[in-house]
């Protein structure tokens, strides 16, 4: 198992200042605590007694002390800041990030890619792995699954195969443009903007994209993705993503419906459960084995383009807990674009199921310009 950095007294200090007013009772304790970390061992050493200054400083202390892991390079004190942050407010949330970055930092000595002590051992150099991920994933992208249509055209063999390349035209959102310069000659009222305007027009880089079945809130996601895994290092993109702001990275686009297998069985969902589901996706392809935590690495140092597609494809009752999943990776990741995509029924019937995010754009239906 990796050596995790040892916090320092101040840093101790801060995470007791942080979960003290949560640890306040014997019961309180035990539900938060359990609550967040589960059947792992290391809970069967902890004294539930005293006040609670002394206890919470005890819990730290055994925790960091304890060699244990609550999931694959998520030690016992980042999970208790993770689950403490619907409690303490958002002001404190940045204080939050920073503490679980100090905590799952690399000891002395620690190799790269520290905090995923499990991946498979890559089968080729970090560059070539890179290199393969976009060519493999572009090709997977630009198929279409039109077996309801022309069995013949969904083959990819197939001289009839149609590609996603070919047939993707640019979807507008319901959201008007501002009165500005760029409204043409006779126009009365501002055109509405484009899907990818409006991505490119969040300076958070957070957004919910809603839309109808069927109206290509996916097809805009994977052609996104496809565009951007195809594109050589100096090709101008404008005219393949027309209003794209010239923004380069390497794209993920997750199916949110597989994500609900990766949900911990106890304790609250967080961004690791996302980095648990990537890795694996990445990780089960041959010829990408041991490249899922490298993944991870670039998306965090560099900041790329995450796509999640079809929050409603998670049944209700597990929706609110994906939602975190996701909400929180993106807390972590915050170099990352990231876009999440539902159906506007399922969004808007669904409160438990709304992101924090002020970005949120609908597809126009076809043929409404």
């Amino acid at each position: 198992m990796e050596v995790m950095s040892r916090p320092d007294r101040d840093t101790l200090a801060r995470i007791v200042r942080l979960l003290a007013p949560l640890l306040s009772t014997e019961s309180s304790r035990r539900a938060f605590v359990t609550g967040a970390l589960g059947r792992v061992a290391v809970v069967d050493y902890i004294d539930w007694s005293g006040s609670t200054n002394d206890f919470t400083t005890e819990l730290t202390t055994l925790l960091v002390e304890r060699d244990a892991e609550v999931a694959p390079g998520v030690p016992p004190l980042a999970a208790l800041l993770e689950a403490c942050r619907d409690a303490v407010g958002t002001d404190r949330q940045a204080e939050i990030d920073e503490l679980i970055a100090l905590i799952r930092a690399p000891g002395p000595g620690t190799p790269a890619e520290p905090d995923f002590p499990d991946a498979p051992r890559p089968v080729a150099p970090v560059p070539e792995l890179r290199e393969r991920y976009l060519m493999l994933m572009a090709a997977e992208w630009n198929r279409l699954r039109l077996v309801g249509m022309d069995p013949q055209a969904a083959d990819p063999y197939s001289r009839r195969a149609v590609t996603l390349a070919q047939v993707y035209v640019d979807l507008d959102t319901t959201t008007p443009r501002h009165h500005g310069p760029e409204m043409q000659r006779g126009e009365t009222e501002p055109r509405p903007l484009s899907a990818l305007e409006a991505l490119c027009a969040v300076p958070e880089g957070r957004m919910v994209l809603l839309g109808r079945p069927g109206s290509g809130k996916s097809t805009f996601a994977r052609h996104l993705a496809l565009v951007l895994a195809g594109a050589e290092p100096r090709r101008d993109l404008t005219r393949s993503l027309p209003g794209w702001d010239g923004w380069r990275g390497l794209p993920v686009l997750v199916s949110l419906g597989p994500l609900v297998q990766a949900l911990p069985l106890h304790g609250e969902p967080g961004a690791a459960t996302v980095e648990a589901h990537i890795r694996a996706d990445v990780d089960r392809r041959e010829d990408l084995r041991g490249f899922g935590a490298a993944l991870l690495q670039e998306l965090r140092d560099d900041g790329d383009l995450v796509l999640f597609d079809g929050l409603d494809e998670v049944a209700e009752t597990q929706r609110a807990a994906v939602k975190q999943a996701v909400s929180r990776f993106a807390d972590l990741y915050r170099k990352c674009r990231v876009l999440v995509t539902c159906r506007t029924h399922s969004y808007r019937a669904d409160p438990g199921s709304h992101l924090d995010w002020p970005a949120v754009h609908e597809l126009a239906p076809f043929g409404s310009a």
